[in-house]
């Protein structure tokens, strides 16, 4: 199965295997919960740390802007099974737009997270 982990700084690594429940907490650093744009047709699941704003994690400018909500944190997106039981592979279409999406980042046509205000960005300014 092909899943994609989001770093906070923009970098995304292709995941190809097992998620497993050790993985997952590996990637975002801790115990998680998963975000899903109920208004979105797309079946997109974005895995994030659950005390991400507690432990001041840095906006995940790629991933918040994917997910149409601010996510903070190295983040993983997977898909879901028609059942909604089962994590499940991405399209390809979907690493596609992620692609696109750092493309406008770094090419300005998008905000960058130097753009944010300092409440946003997490880390020590939190």
């Amino acid at each position: 199965m092909r899943t994609l982990i989001i770093k906070t700084g923009g970098h995304t690594d292709e995941h190809e295997g097992e998620v497993t429940l050790e993985f997952m907490q590996g990637v975002v650093g801790g115990t998680f919960e998963r975000y899903q744009d109920p208004e979105d047709g797309r079946d997109l699941h974005f895995w994030v740390n659950e005390d991400g704003i507690a432990l001041g994690l840095t906006t995940n400018l790629v991933a918040s802007i994917a997910a149409g909500t601010q996510l903070r944190g190295d983040v993983l997106v997977t898909g879901m099974n028609r059942m909604g039981t089962d994590i499940a592979g991405l399209p390809d279409e979907y690493f596609r737009e992620i692609a696109y999406l750092k493309l406008l980042i770094m090419e300005g046509h998008l905000p960058s997270l130097d753009d944010l205000p300092a409440e946003m960005k997490g880390g020590e300014s939190s």
